[in-house]
């Protein structure tokens, strides 16, 4: 068990020699592999990180990352000038791939700000998480005035050209999504979340802080929020997020649930939660924006959440939402 004192994780990748002076010693072809990474004392266990490390002063030193098929969960955190209670994080990595993870029952002692978040990078170049599952980031017995974060998946400060696809998000304290002053060239796409940004004050499934001359593009998501007036809201875009309503009957939402994947299957989102996708005859099918077009021309891949192909022959032959088929 970490002490409250202290600041650490259960695996530190460190790209910097301290053995020899503090000299910058590279790191290349990293891989942490299919393991369990929990603190002790369940959700209020006092450990900082699951999976997280640095490189060396402003360097991207820490090369050729892959943390795959991972569990993280019960890293509680603790309040402090530090950003504690996260599950993994890539930190001045160039080149790395964050897939197949499952990160759930983070934060619960923090309450700062800034705070932790599930899976996410800073200062890190060409990063990929795709296929991962988060839920639970949230504050325990949270208090009159809250904290700031606790989201699912981050584009924090210095983040480029890297990109958030296939992931599920759910019943987490802070947003699917925040945004951090990030640099360009960095995408969200084909992601679901259910009830995320339940314990912060703006009830936001994207939250975007200060993007000055970057440049991000979030399409084709799938967010829905349990409250009343808040139905189920597809997000297709290009450089802005634009939201659009579904009628209820479009999806059975609200039933996602945990899905309790099998990450070391590696095939791809299972088909939970299939509660998120169109129903014949749903009024988003065909009606998104093709955004290979100009003025777009964006490269959006060849297949959905479900791994469907896209696209297909209805409309404009690309969905609203997460769910690509036809139907």
């Amino acid at each position: 068990m970490q002490h409250p004192g202290q600041y650490g994780s259960e695996i530190f990748i460190a790209g910097q020699a301290y053995a020899t002076g503090g000299n910058c010693g590279p790191l290349n072809n990293i891989q942490v592999l299919n393991n369990k990474l929990h603190g002790a004392a369940g959700p209020t266990s006092p450990d900082d990180n699951g999976l997280t490390g640095s490189g060396c002063g402003g360097q991207y030193n820490v090369t050729n990352v892959k943390y795959f098929g991972n569990e993280v969960w019960n890293i509680g955190g603790h309040s402090g000038s530090t950003v504690s209670g996260n599950g993994i994080v890539a930190n001045r990595v160039a080149n790395g791939e964050l897939s197949f993870n499952i990160v759930h029952d983070l934060g619960g002692n923090n309450r700062g700000c800034p705070g932790p978040v599930g899976i996410w990078a800073w200062q890190s170049d060409n990063i990929v998480i795709k296929f991962n599952e988060v839920y639970r980031m949230q504050q325990l017995t949270p208090p009159a005035v809250m904290g700031c974060d606790w989201a699912a998946y981050d584009f924090d400060e210095g983040v480029t050209n890297s990109i958030y696809e296939y992931n599920y998000s759910h019943d987490n304290g802070g947003a699917a999504i925040l945004v951090y002053n990030p640099g360009g060239g960095n995408v969200f796409r084909y992601n679901v979340s259910e009830n995320d940004d339940n314990q912060m004050l703006g009830g936001s499934g994207v939250y975007a802080i200060g993007i000055p001359g970057g440049s991000l593009s979030i399409y084709n998501n799938t967010a829905r929020r349990r409250r009343a007036a808040e139905n189920t809201a597809a997000i297709n875009s290009g450089s802005r997020a634009l939201s659009s309503p579904h009628h209820r009957r479009a999806v059975n939402a609200g039933s996602g649930g945990t899905c309790n994947w099998s990450p070391r299957l590696a095939n791809g989102p299972q088909p939970c939660p299939s509660a998120y996708q169109l129903v014949t005859g749903a009024p988003g099918i065909g009606a998104g924006l093709n955004l290979t077009q100009p003025p777009h021309n964006f490269n959006v891949g060849t297949r959905d959440y479900w791994g469907t192909a896209m696209p297909h022959t209805l409309g404009s032959g690309y969905n609203m939402g997460a769910d690509g088929a036809r139907h």
